[in-house]
């Protein structure tokens, strides 16, 4: 047993041991809220009312929990007196717990951001300090770790300010739980012995639910003796105080010590009987749970197949949850499945899923700790200007102060006239000084929003959805043997990334080398999409098309958004064609065409669109940026749907304007 999980074993035979054992019965006072509930004089008392019964039947009944929550938002809306709308925030609190139980978590989201504003307005701190926490926990199950301790700390931090116990071990709690849910066991940990500390010292009496986290972490920690004696505590108590939840819990938690142990049979009946409780619950994510740790007992017995139709119902359940880390689990165990039964292109489908979803996590985390970064350096960056600011301002007025003293010097020897020439001369050289400084200042800013603007279209042309499928592609390749094209594909999209990253170095480029370009890239693209599609590149029409220079990297972002939304959704095998044609003395004219679907039909199956308006957007910036110092010719670029004689559409054609250059 290491230090740490002996640690909270001692706290928790403190605590047990402190705890009177005999449990105050509820059902008196449930009967009376219920009677006041129907029969009050006034709504606030029943509200009240409804929302105490909420809190009782929570563990109990989660159905019947929401029923007396619907009544009291249904009061609520009846009503905007002040003395109600000041429970209001306590009524939506609890919508927002029950839809965190339901696995409704983007409802949960709104509804606990909904009661920060009126806690907020209200001065409400505690009703503030719990929906900072319950926010935690709803985004440790949609997977987002960041964002989860931000909202976990920001509810400690209030709690520990207003020095209430009772908020303190319900923010402590919620804390634990999200990082258990969240696989960090040292500070699901840490939280549990802050609360534990505080019940210790305030003589508060432990929930079930705090023994059966103490059970998780010591279960998380390796200690499994400890854990199953904890467990099986924190389930007695819970059957002493019918906490249907919390009872439901602990057999899950039992289903895990007995996989520990490797004891299947043992594991599969208690994940079954989990599985069951939560059903009657009705609580979604509980299932999941419950279901995943089944169908892994199930994997390890050898019955795929049972495994396999019981994530297939795991994942029927978290199609509108977004439940991050139960998808990826879900997708995981289903990829092990499916190889289990010899199926691997099910598998390889399933593990891509998995990746796509892990992904997801970590590139959100990734772009936050980089904005963070950025916002960070950026800071530093206007503090050091502001330094330099204030010591060239204070340099200045030394500067100003010297050459007044000299000219009073120069007043007393000269006349006037000398003094008013050099005043003169000397506000004609600051204003000399400042235009350059705002020339050059302004030239800085022009630089910096070029190599933005490149740096941004580089991140845009490396997309990571299109170089995992191309690496795929490579592995599925070596996979089945065929070694020979491999190599080629390898080889071709090595030089794809090496001409992506060249091009970005220069403002212009030959119009062959981005033709090269190009052709090198769909040819990547027909050859993933396994000939979905022909293609053809057209310069013949540029008169001098060897001098000819134009800005690299323009043109891919159309013919991916052809091939994704257009040909790819066609039955038959497409054709893309790409035509570069003369326009006038300052720009070329780029059609890019096909005889997909058309823009109305593929905005139906359209996933991504914030990938591709983002390609686009930088784009047309980058020619926006290029033809400042030109006269433009109407737009720049220009998309037209191409439609038959019946009115039918035969494809889309997108025309680029293109600034040039010629070779010296």
């Amino acid at each position: 047993m290491t230090k740490n999980n002996q640690f909270i074993y001692t706290l928790f035979i403190l605590l047990f041991c402190c705890l009177p054992l005999a449990i105050t019965a509820q059902r008196g006072t449930i009967q009376k809220l219920e009677k006041q509930s129907k029969q009050a004089d006034n709504r606030l008392t029943q509200i009240q009312a409804y929302n105490q019964l909420t809190e009782y039947y929570l563990d109990m009944d989660l159905a019947r929990a929401n029923r007396r929550n619907q009544a009291a938002l249904q009061l609520l809306a009846l009503d905007s007196d002040s003395a109600i709308t000041n429970v209001a925030e306590n009524t939506i609190l609890w919508e927002a717990r029950i839809a965190t139980e339901m696995g409704d978590l983007e409802r949960a989201i709104a509804k606990n951001s909904h009661t920060l504003q009126l806690a907020k307005a209200n001065k409400n701190q505690a009703v503030t300090a719990i929906a900072y926490a319950q926010l935690g926990k709803v985004y440790s199950m949609k997977g987002y770790p960041k964002q989860a301790t931000e909202y976990l700390l920001k509810a400690i931090k209030i709690a520990e300010e207003q020095s209430n116990i009772q908020i303190q071990v319900s923010c402590y709690h919620l804390a634990a739980e999200a990082y258990l849910l969240l696989q960090n066991n040292n500070q699901a940990s840490f939280f549990l012995r802050q609360a534990g500390g505080l019940q210790n010292k305030k003589q508060i009496k432990s929930s079930p639910l705090f023994v059966l986290h103490l059970g998780a972490v010591q279960l998380q920690g390796g200690a499994l003796p400890e854990a199953l004696m904890t467990i099986e505590k924190g389930l007695e108590l819970a059957k002493k105080q019918k906490q249907k939840r919390t009872i439901a819990y602990a057999s899950l938690l039992l289903g895990d010590y007995y996989a520990a142990m490797l004891d299947w049979d043992e594991a599969d009946n208690k994940y079954y009987n989990a599985l069951q409780q939560y059903r009657k619950l009705e609580e979604r994510i509980g299932q999941v749970r419950a279901l995943q740790g089944q169908a892994a007992a199930k994997a390890a017995k050898g019955d795929a197949k049972k495994s396999i139709e019981l994530l297939q119902e795991s994942l029927a359940m978290l199609q509108n949850s977004n439940a991050k880390i139960c998808l990826q689990n879900t997708y995981k165990q289903l990829s092990i499945a499916w190889a289990m039964q010899k199926d691997y292109q099910q598998s390889l489908q399933f593990y891509q899923k998995y990746t796509v979803v892990k992904d997801s996590i970590q590139d959100l985390e990734k772009a936050s700790a980089v904005a963070d970064l950025q916002i960070k350096h950026n800071a530093k960056i206007l503090k050091k200007e502001k330094e330099e600011l204030e010591e060239k301002t204070k340099n200045q007025a030394l500067q100003i102060e010297l050459r007044s003293k000299e000219l009073n010097i120069q007043q007393l020897r000269n006349n006037q006239n000398f003094y008013v020439i050099v005043s003169l001369l000397s506000v004609l050289g600051l204003a000399l000084i400042i235009g350059f400084l705002i020339f050059r200042q302004n030239g800085l800013k022009s630089k910096i929003r070029e190599t933005e603007l490149e740096q941004r279209a580089l991140r845009s042309q490396m997309n990571p959805h299109f170089m995992f499928n191309s690496l795929n592609s490579i592995q599925s390749l070596i996979a089945i043997g065929d070694n020979a094209a491999a190599s080629i594909y390898l080889a071709k999209f090595s030089k794809l990334v090496r001409k992506i990253l060249q091009n970005t170095r220069a403002t212009y480029i030959p119009m062959q080398q981005e033709i090269d370009f190009l052709n090198n890239y769909i040819e990547l693209e027909q050859r993933r999409f396994k000939e979905a599609f022909d293609f053809e590149v057209d310069a013949d029409q540029i008169e001098d098309a060897h001098f000819v220079m134009i800005p690299p990297l323009v043109i891919q972002p159309f013919i991916e958004n052809a091939i994704i939304h257009g040909l790819l959704r066609k039955d038959e095998k497409g054709i893309l064609r790409v035509i570069f044609e003369d326009y006038n003395a300052n720009f070329v004219k780029c059609t890019v065409q096909d005889n997909g679907i058309g823009r109305v039909a593929a905005a139906k199956f359209k996933s991504d669109k914030k990938h591709e308006s983002l390609g686009i957007k930088i784009t047309e910036q980058r020619l926006e940026y290029l033809t400042m110092k030109q006269k433009k010719e109407g737009q720049l670029i220009q998309v037209k749907d191409l439609e038959d004689a019946a009115g039918n559409a035969t494809g889309t054609a997108v025309e680029i304007l293109l600034p040039i250059k010629y070779k010296a």
